[in-house]
Order: structure tokens, then C-alpha cells, then sequence
């Protein structure tokens, strides 16, 4: 309990943190490109926004793009933002000693060691828990800013609506951090799981219009709620069932996350947005039934605890917070 606390703990400060960005940045493209004209469109979006947007669809695109006077300008924003990040690292961030050793290992050796501990340990039934938490991010990132916002309410709503799920997420990952301390994390990754199986069915059966503008927003909120305990329940799991291995248990949550993430963008262009999330739902059920299996066999490796134990610690990390 101490360990999953702790970690959930530093992970929900540093995803809270790093969340500002999304509100930050979402907000500030919004007022960019609001500054721009957009051509209204009185085209039933109904038949290809949404679940129905499809890549083969011979439709009008409804999209506007924006004048490129607002592309320069949204591009020199972010590009002052670049700068001003590099020079407050530059400036208040002490340099790190170099206490690196010669490495001996070959790409070679370094693929069979991560190959290996794919093959011996549970990690291997993790993989399609590991990979939903890239493939969620690649929908909401994707298909739900392009046929769910700017598909039928235009681009320059789309920073408003990720503003909203930034805000949520950074929130969500302050907020469960705190209460994993006086919950298990299998119940606050349920929560999540039952979340965003919610917000898929809801999505694939749901016909973006003008008139209900408020829904994407809902949606987008409580998707970055899901999100923040995504990001420090993952990391949490990671870090104790394998904390005898955790450089190889990370590498590979990263390894087979930028693989989910490189196919859900490369099948983007060739599939509907129906497809895509059932593809989504299917891993997400995949996935959580084995982590569950997983979660099951860690219990029953570890030594039983009592409740007067747990209750020692929450009361050991209140005093070290007052």
C-alpha cells in the first residue's frame, strides 16, 4: 500500500503539471483562430460527422481551413512558447552530473533483453491494457477533434473543447493520486474503463449537431477525468508488480505504446470512425480482463496485509502532509 501510494502520488503531481499544457496551449489556438473567417455551410453534417465519418465517403469536406495569416500567427504563438520553455530550462534548471557508465550493451542484447522479459514475466498479459492507453489517447487526439468538433462545429472550437479535458485531466490526476491512498487501484482503473465505455457507446451511436454543442464538451470533461487515472494508475501498476524490473517494465509499456500509437494513426486514414472504435472497445475489454488477471495473481503473491496496516500508513502520509 505504501508503494502504490507513493507512486500514485508523484505520478498524479507530475501528469497534473504536465496537463497544464493542454489547457495552455488549447486555449491559446482557440483565440487564434477565431481571429479568422469561416464559411458556414448549410450541409446536413449528419451523414458524415461522427461514427459516420468515413475516409471513402464522397462527401463535401465542411471543414474549413483557416486564412494562413492565422496559420503564421498560431505558429509564431507556439514557437514563442517553444522558446520561452527552453530558456526557462536553460536558466533555473541545474545541469545533471554525468554519471553514466560505458554501455556495453548492443542493439542486439538490448532487443533479446526486452523480448525476454516479455517472455518471462506477466507484462505479456498487460499488453493489450498497455496499448489502450495509447490507442484512447490516438481517439480523442484524432477522430474525436476532427468528426466530433470540427467536423460539425468547425477547428476554431476544437481548443476550447481539449481546453475543457485538459483542465479535467490535470485535475482527475490530483485528485485519484490523493485517493489512492484509501482505495485500490484496480477500482479507480475500473472506474475509467467504465468511463470511456460509456463515452464510446455514447459516441458510436451519437449524431453531432449545431444544437447540442454542450454534449462535446461533457464528453471531452469527462474523458480527461478518465484520462488522469489512465496516466497515474498505469505507471502505479507498472511500478509495483514489477518493481524488481522496473527500467524493463517501463521500456516496455513505452516500446508497445508507440506501436499501438503508430498503427491506430496509420489505420486512421483507411477506416470509419465506427470501425476505429470498436476497435477501441475491443481492447479496452481485452485488456482489462487480462490486467485483472494479472492484478489477481500479484494479490495472491503478496503478503497479506490487514486493514489496521493500511490504516497506519494513510495516517503515516497525512502527518508527513501537515
Amino acid at each position: 500500500m505504501e508503494l502504490t501510494t507513493s507512486l500514485s502520488r508523484t505520478n498524479g503531481i507530475f501528469f497534473g503539471m504536465f496537463g497544464l499544457c493542454n489547457i495552455v496551449g488549447n486555449t491559446l489556438s482557440s483565440l487564434v483562430l477565431y481571429q479568422g473567417q469561416y464559411n458556414s455551410t448549410n450541409i446536413n453534417s449528419s451523414s458524415f460527422c461522427g461514427a459516420n465519418d468515413c475516409p471513402q465517403a464522397e462527401t463535401v469536406d465542411i471543414i474549413s481551413d483557416p486564412e494562413p495569416t492565422v496559420v503564421y500567427i498560431l505558429l509564431g504563438v507556439f514557437l514563442g512558447c517553444v522558446a520561452t520553455g527552453l530558456g526557462v530550462v536553460g536558466i533555473f534548471l541545474q545541469p545533471i552530473e554525468n554519471q553514466s557508465t560505458a554501455n556495453t550493451n548492443t542493439t542486439k542484447k538490448s532487443l533479446w533483453s526486452w523480448f525476454r522479459f516479455i517472455l518471462k514475466t506477466d507484462i505479456k498479459f498487460l499488453l493489450p491494457f498497455l496499448s489502450y492507453t495509447a490507442i484512447q489517447q490516438a481517439l480523442v487526439f484524432a477522430e474525436l477533434t476532427k468528426s466530433y468538433v470540427s467536423c460539425p462545429f468547425g477547428i476554431q472550437n476544437v481548443g476550447y473543447v481539449m481546453t475543457g479535458y485538459g483542465v479535467c485531466s490535470a485535475a482527475s490526476s490530483f485528485l485519484f493520486s490523493k485517493l489512492a491512498q484509501y482505495t485500490r487501484r484496480y477500482a479507480l482503473l475500473g472506474l475509467a474503463a467504465v468511463l470511456q465505455m460509456t463515452l464510446m457507446l455514447w459516441l458510436y451511436h451519437w449524431v453531432p449537431s449545431h444544437h447540442n454543442i454542450h454534449l462535446i464538451y461533457i464528453i471531452a470533461s469527462v474523458w480527461g477525468v478518465s484520462e488522469g487515472i489512465w496516466k497515474t494508475q498505469t505507471n502505479s501498476v507498472l511500478g509495483e508488480i514489477f518493481q524488481d524490473n522496473k527500467q524493463s517494465a517501463f521500456a516496455v509499456y513505452e516500446g508497445f505504446k508507440s506501436i499501438a500509437l503508430t498503427c491506430t494513426f496509420v489505420y486512421s486514414t483507411k477506416l470509419c470512425v465506427s470501425v476505429k472504435l470498436i476497435i477501441a472497445m475491443t481492447f479496452l475489454v481485452l485488456g482489462m480482463t487480462l490486467y485483472a488477471l494479472v492484478e489477481v495473481r500479484h494479490q495472491r503473491k503478496s503478503p497479506k496485509r490487514t486493514p489496521e496496516d493500511d490504516n497506519e500508513e494513510a495516517a503515516k502520509f497525512e502527518t508527513a502532509d501537515s
